[in-house]
């Protein structure tokens, strides 16, 4: 199981990470700081809320399971999908019960209210011969955009990643998402040009 690993308490509008704890098993040092930029970006499905608020991201458990999968409902109507909360949290239940991915939630500090996510699913490398995780979700509720909620899931994901031994973080947004590519240049992704991305769905 991956375990939980940090807890980062933010003040909205200054993009600061004033702490984030790591469990002793990864990181024995105590507590460590990370700043991130406040976001700056146009609306979209990920940005954030109040200028005086705080909010905490730390990996979810499924007994996060009921905000989650109204977050991850609004999620999928975001790219044109039908309501279905129910389908959801089965979903997101199955991922969690199988360890197939790992969710990292991030919520009010005052209210304890559920405001983003993002979920990571495990790959690997043949050539590198390493971990990659794939950054497939990100989604902020429209209640809490534009004060960097985005940028500090995306931030934890990159956590994540480094204290799992991964080789990188792999992800892709549609091509009208400007904003969410914007967000993604300025943390240093770098768009692959060079090769195509192909899918094949079998006949039902």
């Amino acid at each position: 199981m991956w375990e939980p690993f940090f807890v980062c308490w933010t003040r909205i509008g200054t993009g600061l990470c004033l702490a984030v704890e790591l469990d002793a098993h990864l990181w024995r040092s105590g507590t460590y700081t990370m700043a991130h930029k406040p976001a700056t970006l146009p609306s979209t499905h990920m940005d954030l809320a109040s200028p005086t608020q705080e909010f905490s991201v730390s990996q979810a458990s499924v007994a996060d399971l009921d905000d989650l999968a109204r977050l991850f409902d609004a999620y999928r109507q975001f790219y044109r999908q039908d309501a279905d909360l129910d389908g959801a949290r089965l979903f997101l239940r199955a991922r969690l019960d199988g360890e197939e991915s790992v969710i990292l939630t991030a919520r009010a500090a005052e209210q304890g209210e559920a405001v983003g996510f993002t979920q990571l699913y495990p790959f690997f490398s043949s050539v590198r011969m390493r971990r990659l995780w794939v950054l497939n979700d990100l989604f902020v509720a429209a209640s809490a955009r534009r004060m960097g909620v985005a940028r500090a899931l995306i931030e934890a994901a990159h956590a994540f990643a480094a204290e799992t031994g991964a080789a990188g973080v792999q992800l892709s947004t549609e091509r009208t998402n400007h904003a969410a590519q914007a967000l993604y240049n300025d943390l240093g992704y770098v768009r692959d040009d060079d090769f195509w991305t192909y899918e094949f769905s079998p006949k039902t």
